[in-house]
């Protein structure tokens, strides 16, 4: 039987350190079409996660994650994005499992070793039952359409005298500076340390106003208004927009680096 490529075109985050298990899934599902992004702890997953919370339609997750286990690290991803479907691998027989896993949100399962004429197809029917809407399966022109481009270059060049060897080096230094800048700015929220928030917040306010990135710098305008005034609602809104405006600009800007 033919195995019909590009059937599943869904991007799945793998949580697994055993990198045996890591090449089998990894290779089953990719040959149907699965984009896969493997993680070897549980810390680095969830960070992953932080910095890229709309890129994933599924979480695969071992429950003995190192550093940070299955089960913590699927509590700190709901707290992110509550409809992320998670499935629960694990070869344990263990009565209460299931019952543990459900008392942190993980309601999917599949025992390992995984039944290679069934793990694709399983993994589709818990992405296709989710209230998650998937973000991957978009056509090329819906995608395109709701896609808003951050970084205006005409704008940027405009500020150099119109030197593009100038403005990409800018650039340049602007994304080695900020590639963390979401890690931090959610380790100060977590901390409920509004000056930290502030600081960071008001520093990438001047720098994307000088490199053409209008939409970024409005929001910053708004969210420091908004933690500066402890305004709730609208920390909560500025803050998600914040982080994916910012995810989307560094994209934009390591495509032309």
């Amino acid at each position: 039987e033919t195995i019909e490529e590009n059937k599943y075109p869904y991007k799945v985050l793998l949580f697994e350190d055993n990198k045996t298990n890591q090449f089998i899934a990894q290779s089953l599902l990719e040959q149907v079409g699965y984009t896969v992004k493997i993680v070897e702890n549980g810390l680095i997953g969830v960070e992953e996660f932080k910095l890229n919370p709309d890129s994933y339609d599924i979480i695969l997750m071992d429950l003995h994650m190192p550093v940070m286990n299955g089960f913590e690290a699927s509590s700190e991803i709901l707290k992110i994005n509550s409809k992320i479907p998670i499935i629960a691998m694990t070869a344990d027989a263990i009565t209460g499992i299931e019952e543990k896993c459900r008392d942190v949100g993980i309601t999917n399962f599949i025992s390992k070793p995984f039944d290679p004429a069934t793990l694709a197809e399983k993994v589709y029917e818990f992405i296709k039952n989710s209230p998650n809407p998937s973000t991957s399966v978009q056509t090329e022109k819906e995608s395109s359409s709701q896609y808003e481009s951050i970084l205006d270059e005409k704008f940027g060049l405009l500020n150099v005298g119109g030197n593009k060897a100038i403005y990409e080096s800018i650039l340049k230094i602007f994304y080695d500076e900020n590639v963390d800048t979401i890690n931090a700015l959610d380790k100060h929220m977590n901390e409920n340390d509004v000056q930290g928030s502030i600081q960071l917040v008001h520093k990438i306010k001047g720098s994307t106003g000088a490199i053409g990135a209008k939409p970024l710098y409005e929001t910053a305008i708004q969210f420091q208004k908004a933690l500066q005034e402890n305004d709730t609602n609208a920390i909560t809104y500025q803050h998600r927009t914040f982080k994916k405006q910012l995810s989307d600009l560094l994209k934009e800007i390591e495509q032309k680096i």
